[in-house]
């Protein structure tokens, strides 16, 4: 197998010639937090001993990765993430950036090298979850471009909505449902809600367990947050749960599943519809700690045997459930109970 090689004037024995190009674990540290990512670095074939360098070039490509896996670890849109939304709606980093009102240079310096704050984070966010937001944006400073150019990306705005795509009003209808959940507690496991967390894990559910259903997957998500509630005092999701019929459900579950990134499949079941639920994420772009991969992991290795019926019967034995009325809501303090019993 050919080695990944580059041809470049080479600083160790000052000659133009191949050098190898390879990559390792690196770690730096971006506005106070330390972040580990994947570093490139070359070594010179032709010499022993020292030989190690980093081009200019690559320098640049590795501090953008460590603010990468800063912005990762702080919820923040990445240099990719940035350019794959301007690219929805086919627009070049000035075009974006006057569209959202920003200056001209600003998406192009999120892309190369800075880090962005919350504020314009969630302005970029906006536009790509919500096209008629974008076409607001740019009615509103309609007299930074030219007319014909104005128009062309009107199109593209138009297209977006015409797909169709409700996902961006299921997600404001979750953050209605969960208006009176506002402040962190027993009853959200001492988290507001987190809806892209949520997506990561149902998606990170939907890679790893075979034939997941909606009903299974919300006795998984309960499972999940109240087991890393009693380990770590905090929820993985912020979703609150309430005492029903077939066990507990979270408030909004029809619209979580409607998600942008959460696919779900009618699947005839004898005279039953089942609701298959996909992700429409790659597995690499899912976002979860160690800590929080850990405890999911645990519950699909318990669960990943069981059809739904079992969950049930097994759900309605835990304490947190004996001890709550029918529609009543299960706070996190139940975690505790002994009855949680696959730890």
């Amino acid at each position: 197998m050919k080695k990944n090689v580059l041809m470049i004037d080479c600083p160790i024995c000052n000659k133009q010639h191949e050098v190898l190009l390879l990559s390792r674990k690196a770690a730096s540290v971006i506005k106070e937090k330390s972040v580990e990512f994947m570093e490139k670095y070359c070594r010179c074939p032709d010499t022993a001993g020292d030989n190690e360098f980093v081009p200019v070039k690559l320098m640049d490509e590795n501090l953008l990765k460590a603010r990468d896996a800063y912005r990762k670890d702080s919820s923040l849109l990445t240099s990719q993430d940035i350019k794959k939304i301007r690219e929805k709606y086919h627009l070049t980093q000035s075009e974006f950036s006057r569209m959202l009102g920003f200056g001209d240079t600003t998406v192009t310096r999120y892309e190369s090298k800075m880090i962005q704050d919350y504020t314009y984070d969630h302005i970029m966010r906006m536009a790509d979850e919500n096209p008629l937001f974008a076409y607001e944006s740019l009615q509103r400073n309609k007299k930074r471009f030219e007319p014909e150019n104005h128009e062309l990306i009107k199109k593209s705005i138009q297209n977006e909505i015409d797909k169709g795509d409700l996902s961006f009003f299921k997600k404001q209808e979750v953050y209605y449902r969960y208006m009176k959940y506002s402040k962190p507690g027993l009853l959200n496991g001492n988290k507001l809600i987190d809806i892209d967390k949520i997506e990561d894990v149902i998606s990170y559910m939907a890679y790893h367990v075979t034939n997941l259903f909606k009903v299974k997957l919300m006795k998984l998500l309960w499972y999940c947050d109240f087991i890393f509630f009693r380990k770590y005092r905090v929820s993985i999701t912020g979703l609150v749960y309430q005492h029903m019929l077939y066990g507990a459900l979270p408030i909004a579950y029809d619209e979580i599943v409607g998600l942008k990134n959460i696919e779900i499949k009618e699947v005839l079941m004898g005279t039953d519809i089942g609701y298959l639920i996909k992700s429409k994420k790659s597995i690499n772009s899912i976002r979860l700690s160690k800590n929080e991969k850990m405890v999911i992991d645990l519950v699909i290795d318990y669960f990943k045997n069981m059809d739904t019926s079992e969950i049930i019967a097994m759900m309605h034995k835990e304490e947190a459930y004996l001890k709550t009325k029918s529609n009543e809501i299960i706070s996190y303090e139940y975690s505790r109970c002994s009855g949680l019993s696959i730890i």
